[in-house]
């Protein structure tokens, strides 16, 4: 499965967008083992801003219950998908959902 997501950014075109991201979503809401292959996948669509921040808010939700192991890709996807509009908000919600 993990190969097949991997390969979802050259199968959809961006009409597809509103289709498979939101299963993604509901997978990795239901099996952490597929945080990174998911995020990678996310990371080569051409999402609109309302999808963007339905993942965003999906993976702050997630942040607290994520693997050690996938914090930096997870970080790295919130923080590369940020705009000056919603930076603060972004960066306050990543600090209340982390506990170290």
């Amino acid at each position: 499965q993990k190969e097949i997501i991997s390969f979802i950014p050259e199968i959809i075109d961006d009409n597809g967008n509103k289709i498979v991201v939101p299963e993604l979503q509901a997978l990795l809401r239901k099996d952490s083992d597929f945080t990174v292959p998911i995020i990678d996948a996310l990371s080569y669509l051409n999402l609109k801003e309302d999808l963007m921040e339905d993942v965003r808010n999906t993976l702050l939700k997630g942040l607290k219950s994520s693997n050690i192991d996938d914090l930096p890709v997870v970080m790295r996807f919130l923080l590369q998908s940020v705009t000056s509009e919603n930076a603060e908000d972004i960066v306050r919600r990543i600090r209340e959902n982390l506990d170290f």
